[in-house]
């Protein structure tokens, strides 16, 4: 019989491991978005919070600095190109380029048996919850790049 033992190295306290990173984060008013919002300023990133109801952001962006985090809020639609893109250059400006985007954002905007969805339903849907990732990328990604690399999470 072989025994596994498992050692996990004890973290120094006060170790924020995201410390000095920028984060972009969709969908970042409430739920889900605004839990990982949350999660990356406690670990020390630097948060920019971006949806579409700017109250629901402010609301969090205050919460986040309440706790000792650093956070801005973007209202942005990342079903609108020139929304995004205007993020992205916002982001640059506020805290430099991002070392990660959370691609949270996306609807539901039909609750009703998937034969009964008309083609306008399913292509609003598709146009947040797929285009959004796509158009939130080709925004971010070339200051990653240049800056040499980062991370991309889509929440599905």
């Amino acid at each position: 019989m072989t025994t596994v033992a498992s050692v996990t190295a004890p973290r120094a306290i006060g170790v924020r491991p995201l410390e000095g990173s920028v984060a972009v984060v969709t969908g970042a008013g409430r739920g889900i978005g605004r839990a990982i919002a949350g999660a990356l300023a406690q670990a020390g990133a630097r948060v920019v919070l971006s949806a579409r109801t700017r109250h629901e952001l402010d609301e969090a962006v205050e919460t986040i600095r309440g706790a000792g985090g650093t956070a801005v809020a973007i209202a942005a639609d990342v079903a609108r190109t020139a929304e995004v893109d205007a993020l992205a250059r916002d982001t640059i400006s506020a805290f430099g380029a991002a070392d990660l985007l959370v691609n949270n954002a996306g609807v539901q905007l039909t609750r009703k048996p998937f034969t009964e969805v008309t083609e306008a339903e399913w292509l609003a849907e598709f146009d947040v919850n797929v285009h959004g990732v796509f158009r939130c990328c080709r925004a971010l990604l070339p200051a990653m790049v240049e800056r040499g690399g980062g991370v991309v999470l889509n929440v599905a």
